[in-house]
């Protein structure tokens, strides 16, 4: 049965010419292939049992509350919670043995799939998809189980969570001139009319309804994109050159395309073929508009990362870092892993 559901996985591998073609093929295979599926709800059906609570959220397996992230509210008892008040206090081995789980599935999720593949698995060799896949069956588990997941960090590091709101709420009044901002800055009274980087925030502010890592993965490149652009459009303000109108055009259309797609990652390469784009960065060139350093750009993300005031900001920096430290789950050298250094 596994190997004649694989079938139309094995056609379309055979096909993919690109990684984005396997990739996108893979990711419509796991959402029908049916053994699949049917072990997902299982091993969800299994960490909300062994990791989640009917009671008090800081502890594993309390009752008697009708909490959301427990088992009996998850199979919908009818004849009340099982658990009683009390349970195990929630600590770091919790995390890891939690972690430990999530990750060993996705390891045996992935062989199946390999095995189930048979000669085509040839094209995950070529196109080096073994770490995209494991990051989509990685996804799939946790779009399922994000709420526990991130309950468990959220406990387990609340101590950290602390020290993170008392030097938000000292710094909350810190303006950019405070923190050493000078790269890319507008005009004065720009910065006291409007929120400056306003746009950075409120992506970064979406951190906790991405329930994947690789949707917290893309809140963190696009909130790493806004502050490039918005850098850029201050320059661009700056030189009050009508030239430059084509260049803040583009960065305008650029901020659309986000808005219109939430799942789309923006693209920041200046060696686009494009005639538009080679003119645009011809005209910034000449004007001077450039990406600012690490240490132009560092001062600007902990500003943003001050005022966007993201709930939980320390369970899902713990997280994101743990999940972003797996060699076979993220590359090292991406412009994903520098996001997610430049955050933790």
């Amino acid at each position: 049965k596994a190997q004649a559901a694989a079938a139309p996985l094995r056609q379309a591998f055979d096909e993919a010419e690109t990684l984005a073609e396997l990739d996108k093929a893979f990711v419509a295979h796991l959402r029908t292939n049916e053994p699949f599926v049917n072990t997902l709800k299982i091993v969800r059906r299994v960490f909300f049992f062994l990791y989640g609570t009917c009671g008090s959220s800081a502890m594993l397996g309390a009752g008697q509350k009708g909490n959301h992230l427990g088992w009996c509210y998850l199979r919908k008892s009818f004849g009340g919670c099982i658990h009683r008040a009390t349970g195990t206090p929630i600590t770091e081995t919790t995390v890891i043995d939690a972690l430990g789980d999530v990750l060993s599935f996705v390891v045996s999720a992935r062989r199946w799939f390999m095995q189930n593949l048979g000669t085509s698995r040839e094209a995950v060799d070529e196109l080096d998809a073994s770490p995209l896949m494991s990051r989509r069956i990685l996804d799939a588990l946790m779009e399922l189980i994000h709420a526990p997941f991130v309950n468990l960090y959220k406990h387990a590091y609340a101590a950290e969570q602390l020290v993170v709101d008392a030097a938000l709420q000292r710094l909350g009044a810190i303006g950019m001139d405070d923190i050493g901002v000078s790269f890319g800055r507008g005009a004065a009274r720009d910065d006291m009319l409007f929120e400056p980087y306003a746009t950075a925030m409120n992506t970064l502010q979406r951190l906790g309804k991405a329930h994947t890592l690789s949707a917290k993965l893309t809140v963190l490149v696009r909130w790493t994109v806004d502050i490039d652009d918005e850098t850029r459009m201050n320059q661009i303000q700056l030189q009050g050159d009508e030239e430059m109108a084509r260049v803040a055009a583009f960065y305008e259309r650029r901020r659309q395309m986000m808005r219109d797609d939430p799942d789309a990652v923006p693209p920041a390469a200046p060696d686009d073929p494009d005639r538009e784009e080679q003119e645009r960065h011809g005209i910034a060139s000449a004007m001077n508009i450039v990406g600012g350093s690490l240490d132009d750009l560092f001062p600007i993300h902990q500003f943003v990362l001050m005022r966007a005031r993201v709930p939980d900001l320390a369970a899902h920096a713990r997280l994101i870092g743990d999940l972003a430290d797996v060699e076979w789950l993220l590359d090292g050298t991406s412009r994903e892993s520098f996001c997610v250094t430049n955050f933790k």
